[in-house]
């Protein structure tokens, strides 16, 4: 895992249709289970390139390089379908579903780090976790989202343990041996490696 600035690239057009992606999560924002209804558009082609593009054809967590033409996976980094799993999964929590179509939340990732990943996204604190209750939380505003507050760089009061190439400079939390060893130099760099062990 390398630190990636983000800003270095423009956000794919697709992303930018903010009247198409109201529509969706209004549609979607009291159901069950929103995350299922997300459509695929930010898996668009255009998306992928400027992904693949920026990160040099390389997993965002592993670095590992993803094959041409191989399936690679977006990763939501803070899940869109729940969050957590079986005894780890977080009740009453639809997911960051709202953050499906945020270019600042996607990430590319070989299929074993998505794997891996999957819907986790552990916090110091769980109190700390910002609610799916969007008017609550100022997502929306008189019944239109407020897109500037879903910014993942905005959302850092959770205290988030799981490292991001784009925020976190991981040179500070990671130490790389030339042999591909991996050392960590902070407790942030430690629960990274335990949790994509």
């Amino acid at each position: 895992m390398i630190s990636i600035d983000k800003t270095k690239i423009d956000r794919p057009k697709v992303l930018n249709n903010t009247i198409w992606i109201e529509e969706q999560l209004l549609k979607i924002k009291d159901y069950e289970k929103p995350g299922n209804e997300i459509k695929n558009r930010y898996k668009h082609k255009e998306v992928k390139t400027a992904l693949c593009k920026l990160y040099h054809n390389k997993c965002a967590y592993c670095e590992g390089k993803i094959p041409e033409g191989f399936s690679e996976r977006i990763d939501h980094f803070r899940p869109k379908n729940g969050i957590g799993k079986g005894e780890d999964k977080i009740k009453n929590h639809k997911g960051y579903y709202w953050l499906a179509y945020e270019w600042t939340n996607l990430l590319p990732t070989c299929e074993k780090c998505n794997g891996i990943k999957s819907n986790k996204f552990p916090l110091e604190n769980d109190n700390t976790r910002i609610t799916d209750d969007l008017i609550t939380e100022k997502f929306i505003v008189k019944d239109k989202f407020v897109f500037e507050n879903f910014n993942i760089n905005k959302l850092e009061t959770e205290k988030r343990l799981l490292l991001n190439p784009e925020i976190d400079k991981i040179e500070e939390h990671l130490y790389f041996y030339p042999n591909g060893e991996i050392k960590h130099l902070t407790e942030k760099g430690k629960k990274l490696l335990k949790f994509m062990d």
